[in-house]
């Protein structure tokens, strides 16, 4: 009401300092506009009437900035939420980091992605996945203990050879020291996801998702026709990863399906039909007829012998 002094030596002030044109008296009360500036006395009693719903700290700020206002005041509203037990026990879960993508293997079989699906259907299923070509293996276990785990992954190895390493979750089999010894003995790096984390092994779980999906949906035969259908398809598709189907990216080559029946085959065409072949000779082809006399050339050579004595007689008889 005095004016304010060319130089505001107190921090305390200077925030009031900074608004002095903004800043009113009414009925002995500074306004802010139409907030009014509290001073520290009444502070904690109004903010404890703004935190009476508990709101969260959004809403409170909305609220105060509506009637209200002082120096760090946003602040003040944090640390009251921050310090509210209430608030803390019912706020909502707080959005999850965006994740870390593993990085895509430059060649084949380098790193696989491994867990275990089930009881599904009756079963329980090793799912593994390779990291670069997105090939699936999926195998019915009778019992999912180290032993009958490491004898699945023999069967898959012999045929695809070692990866460079494996990822899992932290499931006993996983961990166990009979699993890590075949690990460590065959030189694969056994990489572990974080606990309580499934997306860190996601890629797997999507394969479980994909597997159970897939089978769902299969009719006719046995458990296992249908898990033998089913990767067959898989991997002949191509996929939206990679634009590619995961067998051309392991083999190098995509298997014969039915589809592949549907195109043209010119060689089957010309093997049924040889007489329309553009080599054939177009000359008619002959045959011999019973009773009818060879040529000189298909004599075999006892007959020659035998012609060139007739002839030599006959030429004695003559002379």
């Amino acid at each position: 009401m005095q004016g304010w002094p060319p130089v505001i030596e107190d921090d305390g002030l200077r925030p009031y300092a900074k608004r002095k044109t903004e800043l009113s008296v009414q009925d002995g009360c500074i306004l802010w506009g139409s907030r009014v500036v509290v001073p520290p006395p009444g502070r904690a009693q109004v903010m404890d009437e703004v935190h009476e719903a508990h709101p969260g700290a959004s809403r409170m700020k909305s609220l105060a900035r509506s009637y209200i206002w002082w120096s760090n005041m946003d602040q003040e509203v944090e640390d009251k939420v921050k310090s509210c037990s209430e608030c803390q026990i019912n706020q909502k879960m707080a959005p999850p980091a965006p994740l870390h993508l593993w990085e895509w293997p430059d060649h084949p079989w380098s790193r696989l992605h491994i867990d275990f699906a089930g009881p599904f259907m009756g079963h329980m299923f090793l799912v593994m996945v390779d990291a670069h070509s997105k090939w699936l293996e999926a195998h019915i276990m009778s019992n999912i203990t180290a032993t009958t785990t490491i004898e699945k992954l023999w069967q898959v190895f012999s045929t695809h050879g070692l990866p460079d390493s494996l990822v899992s979750d932290n499931a006993t089999t996983f961990t166990c020291d009979l699993f890590q010894e075949f690990m460590r003995r065959n030189g694969i790096r056994h990489v572990r996801s974080a606990p309580f984390h499934p997306a860190s092994n996601g890629l797997a779980e999507r394969a479980v998702q994909t597997l159970k999906e897939g089978l769902k949906r299969m009719t006719g035969g046995t458990i296992t026709t249908k898990l033998s259908r089913f990767l067959f398809q898989y991997r002949i598709t191509p996929q939206t990863t990679t634009g590619q189907a995961p067998a051309v990216m392991l083999m190098g080559r995509r298997p014969k399906a039915h589809l592949d029946l549907l195109r043209p085959n010119i060689r089957a065409r010309v093997e049924r039909n040889p007489s329309q072949s553009a080599t054939a000779n177009p000359a008619e082809r002959r045959e011999l007829r019973q009773n009818e006399k060879k040529r000189e050339g298909l004599l075999s050579p006892a007959e020659k012998w035998s012609q060139l004595q007739k002839g030599t007689h006959h030429r004695e008889r003559m002379e």
